[in-house]
């Protein structure tokens, strides 16, 4: 078993468990716990929640039903589409659309995070271009010679 299937088990059989007892249980730094659970959070395995009288708290997710929300879904799978071309700000709108069709505030958190991280994708600058540009010096004629 490796540690992301590790870490999904013992939540399904402890849920509302913090990240501190998954560390604890599972042997796992702090890091690597972290990493995992933003995975499995992006894959909707776990739900987070936090109260304000308690620590952040990760449960298991219960399955998403397709008929439950057919827009939202109809506009998560052309967002996704669109981030596979590379079409991040396209997608990012995609995403807000989705946001704004639905009422579910987990569809509505998983909405805004695949925003802000296509919104991110988008921002990064692109390689730098380290070939020959074209140049033109005065007097000599290239083509002619």
């Amino acid at each position: 078993m490796n540690s992301y299937d590790q870490v999904a088990t013992f939540i399904t059989h402890h849920p509302g468990v913090t990240a501190k007892a998954i560390m604890a249980e599972t042997g796992l730094g702090p890091y690597a716990v972290r990493h995992i659970l933003a995975a499995l959070a992006e894959r909707d395995v776990i739900c987070r929640e936090q109260k304000k009288t308690q620590p952040l708290c990760w449960w298991p997710c219960q399955p998403m039903q397709q008929s439950s929300e057919p827009l939202w879904h109809q506009l998560r799978e052309k967002a996704e589409g669109l981030e596979k071309k590379g079409f991040w700000h396209r997608a990012a709108t995609v995403w807000m659309q989705a946001f704004d069709a639905t009422h579910d505030e987990r569809l509505r958190y998983r909405a805004t995070l695949k925003r802000s991280r296509c919104l991110e994708k988008a921002s990064r600058p692109g390689e730098a271009y380290e070939g020959v540009a074209i140049a033109a010096v005065e007097g000599i004629d290239v083509w002619n010679m």
